[in-house]
């Protein structure tokens, strides 16, 4: 189990510094919340990365002010839920290509909650009118950011 938490830190890691490089290519101030995020998620992968590969090291990055004390217990990757996971993030990248951003976070959100989250369709309304109006008081009034619009809506051009 060991080397599958390894490859996952790796993947994570190297997937987020794609990610990190890319928003190079952003003007400035679309640039500066990936930037942030990202070196963030770097750092604390690493971190995490370092704490696999040397067992030593762990209570140096480790704190217990969070912490429950449970028995531990080993997590078992279940195939089918890793796929079931991963088509729904695919999905969200289709949707955020075609309809951009906004849009995408809408219909996704609605959809994971309704029936991976199996709520009702108001709950899943509700969560993602909630989630709309956060990211776009946050990230466009607020930072005043412009988020991709999507190959439909013109994003491309």
């Amino acid at each position: 189990m060991k080397k599958v938490r390894i490859f996952f830190h790796c993947l994570l890691v190297g997937f987020v510094l794609l990610l990190f490089f890319i928003s190079f290519n952003y003007d400035a101030k679309s640039a500066f919340f990936p930037l942030l995020s990202a070196g963030v998620t770097i750092v604390l992968g690493v971190a995490a990365l370092i704490t696999e590969l040397y067992p030593p090291l762990r209570p140096y990055f480790e704190t217990r002010v969070f912490q429950i004390d449970l028995p531990e217990k080993e997590i078992e990757l279940i195939p089918r839920n890793f796929l079931i996971l991963t088509l729904w993030l695919v999905m969200l990248a289709v949707l955020i290509f075609f309809f951009g951003f906004l849009w995408s976070l809408v219909i996704w959100s609605f959809l994971y909650v309704i029936f991976y989250g199996r709520h009702s369709w108001q709950s899943a309304l509700f969560v993602s009118f909630l989630l709309w109006i956060f990211v776009y008081g946050f990230f466009v009034k607020i930072m005043g950011l412009d988020l991709f619009k999507g190959v439909i809506f013109g994003g491309m051009t």
